[in-house]
């Protein structure tokens, strides 16, 4: 995919995607594609334990839950 003469075109200021597994294909396309990585273990742990809580205390008042990204700038950005 690297050697494909196909480019994105020239007129698209940034492109960015969300990851989700361990080998990028972000970095397989030209430009490599700027993508935010998202801690999806603790995703599904905080998802399991908020629906026990919710099964065994139905009344239990909402839950707020910060999770922090990192953002993966590459090729199809520029720096912020």
């Amino acid at each position: 995919m690297r050697d494909d003469p196909r480019k994105l075109p020239s007129a698209l200021m940034a492109s960015r995607g969300v990851h989700r597994s361990r080998r990028l294909w972000a970095d397989l396309v030209r430009p490599s594609i700027t993508t935010v990585a998202q801690p999806t273990y603790d995703e599904g742990r905080h998802a399991a334990q908020l629906l026990v809580q919710r099964v065994t205390d139905p009344t239990a008042a909402p839950t707020k839950i910060v999770l922090t990204s990192t953002l993966h700038v590459r090729e199809s950005s520029t720096h912020p």
